[in-house]
């Protein structure tokens, strides 16, 4: 059995003296750095719960409607692939 990721929001956290790092909701620490990373960067890694349950919502939705509306097969399989990766393969 796969262990989850930690539960989200995600914040990015620095103190004078300390690592900066990326704390989960539940007050986990996701990962610490000894160097600052990229602004983009932090966003990107902070936003990672919300951008991979928007992308499961959006395949469910798709799944659930008719063809008309559904996604391009190339768009369906780069959420797949992402979904895919960011899960270890699991749902």
């Amino acid at each position: 059995m796969q262990d989850k990721h930690t539960p989200g929001p995600w914040n990015f956290e620095e103190e004078e003296g300390f690592c900066s790092q990326i704390d989960g909701a539940d007050g986990s620490v996701i990962c610490c750095f000894d160097e600052d990373p990229k602004p983009a960067d932090i966003c990107l890694m902070a936003a990672s719960p919300e951008l991979l349950e928007a992308a499961i919502a959006v395949l469910e939705d798709v799944m659930n409607i008719d063809n008309d509306h559904s996604l391009s097969p190339a768009v369906g399989r780069k959420l797949r692939v992402a979904i895919a990766n960011a899960t270890r393969g699991e749902p």
